[in-house]
């Protein structure tokens, strides 16, 4: 696996606007993408095996 980006909280509670989603994101888990708020204080981390395309994520709380 390879690292490929990492999303933190927005400090500013600026809001991100989301281009395209493939699910439907109901309004409990609306602001997770408006502020990039993974459980409250997280982090998000995506990694990629380009070979097979296999993506996995890690969220962190500290």
């Amino acid at each position: 696996m390879k690292f490929l980006i990492a999303f933190d909280l927005c400090e500013s509670k600026e809001e991100i606007n989301l281009e395209y989603s493939s699910f439907k994101i109901d309004k409990d888990s609306e602001r997770y993408f408006k502020n990039l708020d993974f459980w409250v204080n997280g982090s998000i981390y995506i990694f990629i095996n380009p070979k097979t395309k296999v993506v996995c994520y890690l969220l962190q709380n500290t």
